[in-house]
């Protein structure tokens, strides 16, 4: 092995070897740690990295090993460790820059956050590299050494199901092949574009109980921007798959295409050449949330990730066969919940403002960090007032407002000249403390509903929803907060539909629909939802989030 000394690093297999600590680098799970995947380092260890040189001189850095890649982490701050991005998403491009004072070493930062550089600050073996601002240190000094020797190849297992309730696409992908999980009830359709001149074939295969299915989308050379065909039919163009009712299966894609028109002329003789694979990356779409009278479904897109994709765009389409009544969220168990709770937690959801403000506790929670300045913070002035003049029209209880940073508070708002009042008063800055003010909300239900247990009182406590209009990931963990408050109500057994969180996304920050869409997951009852950006936020596209929100009951379902 060598050590590199270009301006401009060529694509190739290297060891990436820190200076000051002549420590190299590896992905977590190739040296055989337990645990999450992520970087570290180790002792003259021969870990390699795929580095693939852009053609706008950026470099994508992916483990050898696992398919990985080195990521940027969310709102990335000083001294945080660099992340990691499984081998289906679409990789961060980083700038790996030469040194002038000695050109067999490099920096290496993203062009995102170029004050912010690659460090390993720490000797001992197993440290996690991080990002500083301090490039003179010769802990931000990389090396690369040249590794012609394969990699070992990865072969992972597609055969066992991941245990999972919607479809997810597995972690680790191969260089031409992804896998899909599938849980039990979902219907399947796949279908794929011809994309450029060059033969496709695209490998489809399923075990149900066993059993192997398994079918062909082919394209000839011709076939530029046409639909590809199911084994070389001229009709056939889509591949629909039943759903398996009893058991979850895995859905195995493997794609194949010839760039050269004399190498093969029958895209089925494409079968096991993985010399015309692709660089496989997978991006999927949920059902809006606004089409949740539909089932439910979600789509995965299939492509190549490097460069200009001229083999094929396959659409993999898995949609829910279970209907699930939006409208019946039906009765907890005897015993499971207090009794005497508020009537309406066991009704549908009110389809009219009056009814809503007249039968539900809301409380508007708004993120008045430093971001929230100017159009956003008017767009959302606009929206409450609506809101406030709707309960003085139907003389109803009121909403509240507060506020992540501040500590003004309106409480039972009947007017929009009380919402004004509030509102005025606060200048957005600072961060977001989301989990904060969480806390301190969920807090005082939960104490409410637990000192009303066995009290006439408790059944006129109203279900609460708690409407988050924020712009960016939080700067705390609310996620930890929702979920402590999420046992408190488990052990409480208060019904489950006593308490909803809608986290409505203002504006298009970058990695904020990833952060709040994060909080759905993990056992939170159920209780939390996410609504997504759209171009402007206006009072009827308000009134359509809270109207459409859904009981946990329900979500729990789809």
């Amino acid at each position: 092995m060598t050590f590199v000394a270009e301006k401009f690093l060529p694509t190739g297999t290297y060891v990436v070897i820190n200076v000051k600590h002549d420590l190299s680098i590896a992905y977590r799970d190739a040296l055989g740690h337990t645990g999450n995947g992520g970087l570290t380092s180790g002792w003259g260890e021969s870990i390699q990295w795929n580095i693939t040189l852009l053609s706008q001189k950026k470099w994508i850095i992916e483990s050898a090993f696992s398919g990985f890649s080195a990521d940027l982490p969310i709102d990335v701050e000083e001294d945080d460790e660099i992340a990691t991005k499984a081998a289906h998403e679409k990789p961060h491009q980083w700038v790996i820059k030469q040194r002038q004072e000695d050109p067999d070493t490099y920096l290496i930062y993203s062009p995102t956050a170029t004050g912010l550089f690659w460090s390993l600050q720490s000797s001992q073996e197993g440290a996690t590299p991080q990002l500083v601002g301090d490039s003179t240190d010769a802990s931000t000094w990389w090396r690369f050494k040249t590794d012609s020797s394969p990699a070992p190849k990865v072969v992972h297992d597609y055969s066992t199901p991941l245990s999972v309730i919607r479809p997810t696409a597995h972690p680790h992908a191969e260089k031409h092949k992804v896998a899909i999980t599938i849980p039990p009830g979902w219907l399947t359709t796949i279908s794929a574009v011809s994309l450029g001149q060059c033969l496709n074939l695209i490998r489809i295969q399923r075990k149900v109980r066993g059993a192997l299915e398994a079918q062909d989308l082919t394209s000839s050379w011709e076939a530029v921007g046409q639909v590809m065909t199911l084994d070389a039919s001229a009709s056939a163009n889509s591949h629909p798959m039943h759903a398996v009712s009893d058991t979850a299966t895995v859905l195995v894609l493997e794609f194949y295409h010839a760039k050269s028109n004399n190498t093969v002329t029958d895209p089925l003789r494409l079968a096991g050449k993985e010399e015309f694979a692709s660089n496989l990356t997978i991006c999927s779409a949920l059902r809006p949330t606004d089409y949740r009278s539909f089932s439910d479904y979600e789509t995965f897109y299939i492509f190549d990730g490097q460069g200009p994709a001229l083999n094929a765009i396959a659409t993999v389409h898995i949609s829910v066969k279970v209907f699930v009544d939006l409208d019946d969220p039906g009765k907890p168990v005897p015993g499971t919940v207090q009794s005497g709770y508020d009537v309406h937690l066991d009704l549908p959801r009110p389809r009219f403002m009056d009814e809503y403000l007249d039968n539900y506790n809301i409380i508007f929670v708004v993120d008045d960090s430093g971001s929230m300045s100017g159009d956003k913070w008017r767009q959302v002035r606009e929206a409450l007032s609506q809101i406030g003049n709707e309960a003085m029209q139907y003389d109803a209880d009121g909403v509240d407002i507060c506020f992540l940073n501040s500590s003004v508070v309106g409480k039972r708002i009947k007017s929009q000249e009380e919402l004004w009042d509030a509102y005025d008063q606060v200048q957005p800055s600072n961060g977001t403390p989301t989990g904060a003010k969480l806390n301190e909300i969920l807090g005082g239900i939960i104490s409410k509903l637990n000192g009303a247990i066995n009290t006439s009182q408790y059944g006129q406590i109203k279900p609460v929803d708690i409407i988050v209009l924020t712009d960016g990931a939080p700067t705390d963990d609310p996620g930890a907060v929702i979920q402590a408050a999420a046992r408190r109500l488990d052990q409480g057994k208060h019904h489950p539909n006593c308490v909803g969180i809608q986290f409505v996304q203002i504006g298009n920050d970058y990695g904020a629909d990833r952060a709040l869409q994060a909080l759905c997951k993990g056992p939170v009852r159920n209780m939390v939802d996410t609504v997504p950006f759209v171009k402007r936020f206006t009072p009827e596209r308000l009134k359509r989030v809270l109207l459409g929100a859904l009981h946990p009951s329900i979500r729990a379902k789809i």
